[in-house]
Formats: C-alpha cells, structure tokens, sequence
C-alpha cells in the first residue's frame, strides 16, 4: 500500500520499529489510499504477530480501534470527539498495548471540536495513538496540524490512477484521460469520468496553452462556471442536510448551529471568489 508513498512508508515504517509518537497528520490528494494506510499501521500496532487480532482491526471491530467521522452537515462537530475520543483516552487499553482513534477529514473540525480535542493532542495518555486524515491539510486548524506529525501522500502516477478507474467500469481511453487531468487525485479523476460536461472543459482548458488560445478564448471561464454550479448545488446539500439537523436539535441550539453554518459558507464562498479572481488576473 505504502509502495508509492516513500515518505509515508519512512514515518509509519519507523513508528512501528520504535515508540510512536502520541499524533500524525495522515494528508495527500483523495484516492491515494491513506485510509488503507491507517487501518494497516493501525493493525500492526495493535496486533503485531497476532493473525486473529489483526483480521479484527482490518474489519473494524478491535475493542482498541475507534474510527470517527464527522456527523455533523460537512463537518465534524463536538459530540463527534467528545465520548468516542476525549472520554475514551482516558480509558486504558482492553487487549494491546496501544489504543488507536482515526479521526476522517480532519478539515472539518470546527472549534469547539478542535478544543474538546485539544487537550488530548497536547497531554495524551501514554497508550493512545491519534491518526488524523485529510486530503486539504492547508484546511486543518492550525492548533490541531501543529500538534501532530506529518505523514505525506503522494499523488498517484496517471497509470496507476487509470488502472483503478478501469476496474471501476470506465473504459480505457476516458480512464486515462480523467488520471492526466486530475493531477493524482483519485476523487477528482473519479469525478471527472463520470461527468462528461466537467471533463469536456477540463479538457479544452489544458489543451489551450498548447495552440496559444488560453488568453484569447479565456478557456477557463467554462471549467469556472462548472465549479460555480457545483459549489451551488452543494451548498443546497448542506443546507438541506442542516435543515434536517436542525429538527433534531433543541431549540436554543437552533442559532447556534445556523451561525455556524454562516461562517463556514462565507468562509468557503470568499475562498473559492479568490481563486476565480486570481486565475482572472494570471490570465489577464
């Protein structure tokens, strides 16, 4: 799994001949296999020569083994850390030596997250082991990405990429194209072959440097108008997913979480006009 991964393989690989450390950042594009990667360290760190130990990590019913996603509207709220990672630290192992939480997309950590957290990233138990996985590590809270060691995943080679997209049921041609113009991302070229308009323009985008019609044609005015529709309909996923939140919660929650929500869409509403403005002003 760690064959394509040097960096990833050197870190881990010394963790496990030694003492690890207490965090890692697990981060690289999506599809590069950090969650194989995670649930494998996870495995030899906790079963070591035992087989039958091992196939229970592998299938995620270990008692030393917590694995957490956020539940919250795109985002990892405090319940999410608070019982299955904060309270569970300070439980000592059933079997092993070592208890193992896998925190996905750590990204999305909000605030109060990220401080329930806190104190377990500075102050661990000398048994627990986080793994923190994420494919925007620029997008990690600064307090929780300097607490941890970083583990970084390389983006996949296009033929590595294009074999997987064809085991998926894309044929060959359109699987190579969609690993050239993902860049390693396995998400994004996943994506990519199954929506033909993105592809299309993705497409013409990268083709017009080639014949010197990138600035003429502002080529990339149709990929823009892509992203834009996309971001469009999954902000009305979000609101629909908050909208159903919010049924559950008490009523003086209700604010609380809408403001939350606010700040998050405005945050990603200004990050996502900057980059259209500075692609317009590169190009200009």
């Amino acid at each position: 799994m760690l064959d394509q991964h040097p960096h990833a393989a050197a870190v881990l690989g010394a963790a496990l001949d030694g003492r690890p450390a207490h965090a890692y950042l697990l981060h690289g594009p999506a599809g590069t296999g950090k969650r194989a990667a995670a649930r494998d360290f996870a495995a030899a760190l906790l079963a070591r020569n035992d087989e039958p130990a091992r196939a229970r990590v592998l299938h995620g019913t270990h008692p030393d083994l917590t694995w957490v996603a956020p539940s919250g509207a795109h985002e990892m709220l405090r319940r999410d850390v608070q019982e299955s990672v904060v309270s569970a630290a300070s439980h000592t192992p059933f079997e092993s030596r070592h208890r193992v939480f896998v925190l996905e997309r750590a990204d999305t950590m909000n605030d109060e997250a990220a401080n329930a957290l806190l104190k377990t990233l500075e102050e661990p138990p000398p048994y627990v082991v986080l793994l923190l996985l994420t494919d925007n590590p620029s997008q990690v809270l600064p307090t929780i990405s300097s607490r941890c060691q970083p583990v970084r995943f390389d983006p996949l080679p296009a033929g590595r990429l294009a074999e997987r997209l064809q085991a998926r049921g894309i044929d060959p041609e359109t699987a190579t194209a969609c690993a050239r113009l993902s860049l390693g991302d396995g998400e994004r070229a996943m994506t990519l072959a199954l929506t033909p308009e993105l592809r299309g323009a993705a497409e013409a985008y990268a083709r017009a440097p080639l014949h010197g019609r990138a600035h003429a044609e502002r080529a990339w005015l149709p990929l823009l108008q892509q992203a834009r529709a996309a971001g469009g309909a999954a902000k009305q996923e979000v609101e629909a997913a908050l909208a159903e939140e919010l049924e559950y919660l008490p009523k003086k929650e209700h604010r609380k979480r809408e403001t939350e929500f606010t700040e998050r869409a405005r945050r990603a509403d200004r990050r996502a006009m900057t980059g259209a403005l500075e692609q317009d002003q590169e190009d200009a």
